[in-house]
């Protein structure tokens, strides 16, 4: 079996949560808007159990609780 260099593992951590972030900051901008949407709303709950997770903590250092807090200070400071 081949070994993958560790580059492309860190790479790999690094889009998920990049791509996970940019999820859960258009959940928020859509609720919003949309506050009935149980699609977004579903969606924003998944994420954040993500930013929870154990999973989230093996993929980066970051503290989720705070990046959650972040990302929705954020939003809401744009739709003001």
């Amino acid at each position: 079996m081949t070994e993958i260099p560790s580059d492309n593992w860190l790479s790999l951590a690094e889009a998920i949560i990049v791509q996970a972030t940019k999820d859960y900051r258009t959940a928020l901008r859509s609720l919003h808007f949309y506050p009935e949407s149980t699609e977004q709303l579903c969606q924003k709950r998944e994420l954040e159990a993500f930013f929870r997770s154990s999973w989230f903590q093996t993929l980066c250092d970051l503290d989720g609780k705070q990046l959650i807090w972040m990302l929705k200070n954020e939003v809401r400071g744009k739709h003001k």
